[in-house]
This record gives structure tokens, C-alpha cells and sequence, in this order.
């Protein structure tokens, strides 16, 4: 499992360097992370409203963590309830 961390910058000559790793998170944290079902992330991926999942490998694809977080922060925190007024 990936994880996010701040390397310490390293003297290379007169250079200074800091690299940040980004965590990718598979798709069923991203499920239990937000509360979404599978149909809902890929309807909301191709509409353009949810976080693009990324290539890691041949046949495998993550997300963003900070996408996905950062996401989740533009959503209201509660919505209508469902079968609820006209």
C-alpha cells in the first residue's frame, strides 16, 4: 500500500530538492471511503463530476488520494432525502 510522505530535502550541489509521494487509493477504499456505490463513481467519472482513476499498472488503476478527499469537500454534507416531498 502506498502512503504520503514528505521526503526531507537533500543537498545535491547547490540544489535543494523535496519530493511528495501521492497515495493512490484502490476502488473499494474509494467506496468505503465516500459512501458511493461502484455504478455511482464510474456514472460520476464519465459526466466529468468524480476524480479520474489513474494507471498504476498494466491491470490495475487507483485514485488520488487529495482528488478524492478535495472531492468530498465540495459535496454538501447532507442531501434530500430520498421519497421525501413532491
Amino acid at each position: 500500500m502506498s502512503t504520503t510522505q514528505d521526503i526531507a530535502p537533500e543537498e545535491v550541489g547547490s540544489e535543494h530538492r523535496s519530493i511528495t509521494m501521492q497515495r493512490y487509493l484502490r476502488l473499494p477504499e474509494v467506496i468505503e471511503l465516500t459512501g458511493v456505490s461502484r455504478a455511482t463513481i464510474y456514472r460520476w467519472q464519465r459526466r466529468g463530476i468524480f476524480p479520474k482513476s489513474r494507471k498504476m499498472g498494466p491491470q490495475s488503476v487507483g485514485f488520488v488520494e487529495a482528488e478524492v478527499r478535495e472531492w468530498m469537500k465540495t459535496r454538501p454534507e447532507t442531501g434530500p432525502e430520498v421519497g421525501v416531498g413532491a
